[in-house]
């Protein structure tokens, strides 16, 4: 990603550095692979440096490095990603043929990390928080994500998360 001014010298400067590269790398860039985004210029400066450039022009609501650019952060489609990763990882464990320590494992070391690259950029809503831990705490307890389940502690059902916590310490140490 490069970021300049929407002015000729500074595409014209980006076109030479771009040719510079590839000359000395031995490596050829493609343009049509590259999109030309505008922000706070005309849509016939855009067209002209395309044009300059030889790359096409894109549209805003794109992803970049796997996060969507361009939607509203707090947006509950925005998240909507992270959710479906989640329920196909689910969904291609067939969690009821593992042990109950095997499903604990991939909760803790695979589902925890999926959301992270999101977090990492952006405050995640609480509404998105309860719907990832409703899937972790389904497929934990029961082997499959979109089915609820009744976790026990002596034949009781837990009664808020502080309770799930301190029974998994208990069992696992």
């Amino acid at each position: 990603m490069i970021f300049a001014y929407p002015s000729l010298r500074e595409i014209l400067h980006i076109k030479r550095v771009l040719a510079h590269f590839s000359q000395h790398s031995g490596l050829t860039i493609n343009p049509s692979k590259s999109l030309l985004y505008g922000l706070n210029c005309s849509q016939a400066q855009l067209e002209f440096f395309s044009g300059i450039l030889g790359c096409p022009i894109g549209h805003f609501l794109f992803s970049y490095l796997g996060i969507p650019i361009g939607i509203k952060r707090r947006h509950s489609s925005f998240w909507d990603p992270v959710i479906g990763k989640f329920k196909k990882k689910l969904a291609g464990w067939k969690g009821r043929c593992l042990s109950f320590g095997g499903r604990l494992v991939l909760v803790n070391a695979v589902l925890s990390s999926l959301p992270l690259h999101y977090m990492a950029f952006y405050k995640t809503p609480i509404k998105v928080l309860k719907k990832l831990e409703s899937l972790r705490r389904n497929f934990l307890w029961g082997g499959d994500c979109c089915k609820k389940s009744c976790a026990l502690s002596n034949g009781r059902p837990f009664v808020n998360q502080k309770n799930w916590e301190v029974s998994v310490l208990l069992l696992f140490g």
